[in-house]
């Protein structure tokens, strides 16, 4: 009975909403949310890790089959009603991803022409509108605009033009630092250093502002409060392009490791990859393996898999957005869950103490500082 009431309480809830209050009893009860920590969890880990190996390579297969036949045009999107950018973003950012497992010839050589054939619209003067955009516009699309550029650099591709059209903008981009969430000043910061670009305010004070900074009770976040909290750890360790990062302190980690058991399994239960995916990645970005928590969310998002190689349900959407579902609600998803399981089996090797860090202006501290 307590497990039936716990779905549905769960299962009932949409997506938004603060499901974890009500039964925070019950997920205590049901999940064993103690955070206590067991010895042999690593080991376990290890071998389930091994055991499903073939399983993972045969779903990044399929996602990847997925990206190949989406198409994101963000003019086209934006008419829809869809955050056009964004999604340019998350496709770029798949392609990102996937590039760096690339081992063959054949496969390196496809991922580039795939990222090549995704930012070809980053040449064309319609793209770079952001001048001429409403302010709401301009503030759901600045962060992938700049995001976009950061990406095409990670992998070598040509922003010579992106660069002086970010110029442009950079009044525009300021003015707007100060409405930003703490996450997103965060993100800013990074990509004003990227770009060398001067900051109005140190945007990389807006952790202080944070979820994981208040310590929020992980019961009380909905689900864009635990999407705040993913991104408050995500910027730190670049989305996970700096696995090196030693950012946060140890009662940072310790508040981030209990919100972890807590959120986990209680998003595995709720039925939400897109989350679950996201908490996945924390887990693994503060080096929290020995919870089984981990190895039960990784079982949910391979079990979860649609047939045509992407991850979600959303078919509610399509009765109001049609085809383009696919790149408003599955493609998210999608990446994030591609991302999260690379993230875990393919454990990127740590990189270098002589990576590059990016200084938090103004706090006398950077990315690689543990402490505050």
């Amino acid at each position: 009975m307590v497990l039936l009431i716990l779905i549905w309480a769960v299962g009932g809830c949409d997506r938004g909403g603060n499901f974890l209050e009500p039964v925070r009893e019950l997920c205590r009860a049901r999940c064993g949310c103690s955070g206590d920590a067991d010895p042999t969890a690593t080991a376990r880990f290890e071998q389930y890790l091994g055991a499903n190996a073939a399983t993972y390579e045969r779903a990044v297969a399929a996602a990847t089959a997925w990206f190949d036949q989406t198409k994101v045009d963000p003019a086209e999107l934006r008419s829809k009603g869809i955050k056009g950018k964004k999604k340019l973003a998350e496709l770029l950012n798949s392609y990102v991803s996937l590039s760096r497992r690339a081992d063959s010839p054949q496969e390196k050589a496809h991922m580039q022409r795939r990222m090549a054939d995704v930012v070809a619209v980053t040449r064309t003067a319609a793209y770079h509108d952001m001048g001429g955009i409403p302010d709401l516009q301009f503030k759901q699309d600045a962060t992938s605009y700049l995001r976009v550029a950061y990406l095409m650099d990670t992998v070598g591709l040509d922003t010579t033009l992106y660069r002086r059209e970010i110029a442009k903008v950079k009044a525009r981009l300021d003015g707007h630092m100060g409405i930003r969430g703490a996450n997103q000043q965060m993100a800013f910061h990074n990509y004003y250093t990227h770009f060398g670009l001067k900051e109005p305010f140190p945007l990389a004070s807006g952790f202080d502002r944070s979820e994981i900074a208040a310590r929020t009770d992980p019961y009380k976040l909905d689900s864009n409060g635990v999407y705040r909290f993913t991104h408050e750890v995500f910027v730190p360790y670049d989305f996970g392009l700096r696995p090196d990062a030693d950012f946060f302190s140890d009662d940072d980690l310790v508040y981030i490791r209990r919100a972890l058991d807590i959120l986990l399994p209680a998003y595995v239960y709720k039925g939400d990859p897109d989350l679950v995916a996201e908490l996945v990645s924390c887990a693994w970005y503060v080096g929290y393996v020995e919870t089984p928590r981990l190895q039960e969310a990784l079982e949910y998002l391979l079990g979860s898999q649609n047939a045509d190689g992407s991850w979600g349900r959303y078919k509610s959407m399509e009765k109001r957005y049609g085809a383009y579902v696919r790149q408003g609600w599955y493609l998210h998803t999608t990446m994030v869950v591609v991302e999260a399981l690379m993230t875990v089996f393919e454990k990127a090797p740590e990189r270098p103490a002589s990576a590059a860090v990016i200084e938090f202006a103004g706090l006398g501290h950077s990315f690689n500082d543990k402490g505050r």
